[in-house]
């Protein structure tokens, strides 16, 4: 072992590390060729939230110098409990006697973590892009899972006339009086999680992180009603770290007993010309492989985008 692989100190992550940690994940997006989801800023306000409640966050540290981070929690996927496994190497942590000890000590705590939930697998969600941590992490018994979050864009250059149904009405949401119904109506949509994705589960915290940007507009979070009556809704957040202004649908979903009458058009159509409005260029999607409402997209003008698609790499606990 080396002076410096002896220097190394694998510690709890802190709000402290907030800045360091945005950098490195920036850096990493950009080196993959796909765009940040936050800016630095939001990786301040990250720690404000409760996104490690159920997870442990370790730094790899060497001379007080952030090289790298991981993080681990309970999330659901697939309709079923598994840990999140999170990794970010700067190009200096990317030799395996570096990352070995962080990976391995992130294994240990997801076991720990697993057995108290009784949970047995471990998911890694990965861009397509990243030619880095995949490769590393099966090393340590990670494998590709056959179901992928599939990544699409619009280009806003010919947008599909909208053609409203009777009685229907397209309003803006009241946050964060009505996140209670945003949820309501997700869980009615997602029916089918193992093959559309799991419904909203965000907290308030999360939701309140867009809704303080500066450019945010209540009708990025919007909901479709026939005669008041809540029937689908769309959520799209601001791009960060882009060269130009896009905006990405996080989530879409449309209640079963109205599918199949065109209301998911309808209401993606709505939200395209409402994004052109604003100035942007490009809207973003992702949705499960599996997922039906690829073929909404698809009819409605989205086209592949691979810097956007997620792999899932996965893990038993017990390996």
């Amino acid at each position: 072992m080396s002076q410096s692989e002896r220097e190394l100190v694998i510690r709890p992550l802190e709000r402290r590390d907030a800045l360091e940690i945005g950098r490195i994940t920036i850096s990493c997006r950009n080196e993959t060729g796909c765009d940040a989801f936050y800016s630095l800023d939001d990786y301040e306000r990250l720690f404000d939230t409760n996104w490690l409640k159920n997870g442990v966050g370790l730094v790899l540290e060497y001379k007080s110098t952030v090289l790298g981070y991981g993080w681990i929690a309970v999330v659901t996927w697939r309709l079923q409990d598994v840990i999140s496994f999170g990794l970010f190497l700067s190009p200096r942590a990317r030799k395996q006697s570096y990352y070995q000890p962080l990976v391995e000590r992130l294994l240990w705590e997801a076991k720990h973590l697993a057995f108290k939930h009784k949970i047995n697998h471990i998911v890694f969600f990965s861009r397509a892009t990243d030619h880095i941590h995949p490769l590393i992490l099966t090393e340590f018994g990670f494998a590709k899972h056959p179901v992928s979050m599939l990544g699409m864009s619009h280009s806003l250059e010919v947008l599909p006339r909208v053609e409203y149904l009777p009685d229907m009405a397209v309003r803006a949401v009241r946050l964060p009086e009505e996140i209670p119904l945003l949820h309501r109506i997700s869980a009615a949509a997602f029916d089918d999680p193992p093959n559309q994705g799991e419904p909203m589960n965000w907290n308030e915290d999360f939701l309140l992180i867009e809704k303080n940007e500066p450019e945010f507009k209540p009708e990025q979070i919007m909901i479709a009603e026939i005669k008041e009556e809540p029937i689908a809704y769309l959520v799209t957040f601001i791009c960060k770290n882009l060269p130009y202004k896009a905006y990405e649908i996080v989530d879409f979903g449309v209640i079963p007993n109205w599918r199949r009458r065109g209301i998911g058009s309808i209401l993606l159509r709505h939200a395209l010309r409402w994004v052109k409005a604003q100035g942007a260029q490009k809207v973003l999607a992702s949705t499960f492989s599996t997922n039906p409402a690829i073929n909404v997209f698809w009819h409605n003008g989205f086209r592949p985008d691979h810097s956007r698609t997620y792999i899932f790499y996965t893990r038993e606990i017990g390996l």
